[in-house]
């Protein structure tokens, strides 16, 4: 069953993939600007420029465009990056791994938090863990991002000088031996526990800033759940019995009650992809946020389309395996 739908999801990314590379095409081909002449620099005569756009193929009718594209990329021809010339693919490669590190280091932190809070709430509503919730739930939804990371910045950084300003490294230490991408995991796989630590405590402001949001919806959501499972019937049952409360919220309440916020978590993925260019871009990590701010500013519209592609395919990807464990943890789903 689960390996039927798998694939049935696959072949669907295959018509997501279409979709948004056709609705990005029409974006592009609609701007009022010509990448072209932002390409061939600022002192490039007119004939130069309309020799570069012949070169990149942009002098041909959109649909040919699009069409030529679609036949690369089912190639894995992503096109050359018209700012820095280098393959698109090995843009991505290079940028990837520091935004999926920062992303599931947000989710992690999202969970780890959000649920806790949510089943505290539940249990003591109208206690002073239940009023913290709300406040902080009301802050996480209604604050800007981009003015909680700089706040964050200057109160960490600027006042207490507890965590870097931005970066993946501090600057007197060089990345770890590329393995995966992630210099977490690189400094493990190296055991090299100063570049671990120090990798790690680059990540904790930027991941934390990125996962208010989600942990204010899902810390609500959480606690809206857990209420909705301790008036169920069984609930009561297992009180009657004498079970003890830890037992009764931990095992009997708490797997049932997971199951919307965890519905939730897969579609926060969108929203934390979303995030990762405001983000990125003010901590300077380095990922496909500020590689996407620099190709938006360049007008380099094959980076744009390849930046876009992979956060399609990373939230299709998270989201199935979020339908894959809906199914485990409720063995009642069936796909």
């Amino acid at each position: 069953m689960i390996l039927r739908y798998v694939l049935r999801r696959c072949i669907f990314l295959v018509f997501v993939i279409v979709g948004v590379t056709g609705l990005l095409f029409l974006i592009t081909y609609s701007i009022p600007a010509d990448p072209a002449r932002v390409a061939a620099g600022p002192g490039a005569t007119p004939k130069q420029v309309e020799n570069l756009r012949q070169k990149l193929g942009l002098d041909r009718p959109a649909y040919v465009q699009y069409l030529t594209y679609m036949k690369n990329l089912f190639r894995g021809d992503l096109g050359k990056s018209t700012r820095t010339k280098k393959p698109v693919i090995e843009e991505l490669k290079s940028y990837l791994p520091a935004s999926l590190e920062l992303m599931v280091a947000a989710m992690l932190i999202n969970v780890l938090i959000a649920v806790p809070f949510g089943v505290l709430s539940a249990v003591k509503p109208g206690h002073l863990a239940d009023s913290v919730s709300r406040l902080f739930a009301a802050l996480g939804m209604g604050l800007p991002l981009f003015w909680v990371a700089l706040l964050a910045q200057f109160i960490f950084y600027g006042k207490l000088h507890v965590l870097p300003f931005g970066g993946r490294l501090s600057t007197s230490l060089l990345p770890p031996a590329h393995f995966t991408g992630s210099f977490i995991i690189d400094a493990l796989l190296a055991g090299d526990w100063l570049l671990f630590k120090d990798a790690l405590v680059h990540l904790i402001l930027p991941a934390t800033v990125m996962a208010l949001p989600e942990i204010a919806v899902t810390s609500r959501l959480m606690r809206s759940s857990m209420l909705e499972v301790l008036g169920q019937d069984y609930i009561r049952t297992a009180r009657s019995k004498g079970l003890p409360e830890r037992l009764v919220v931990g095992k009997h309440a708490l797997r049932n009650a997971v199951l919307v916020p965890l519905t939730m978590v897969g579609m926060q993925v969108g929203w934390i992809l979303g995030n990762t260019l405001l983000v990125e871009t003010v901590f300077s990590w380095g990922g496909l946020g500020f590689l996407a701010f620099n190709a938006i500013y360049k007008l380099d519209f094959p980076v744009i389309m390849g930046v876009a592609l992979v956060m399609c395919f990373v939230f299709v990807i998270l989201n199935l395996l979020v339908d894959i464990l809906y199914a485990y943890i409720d063995p009642r789903i069936l796909y």
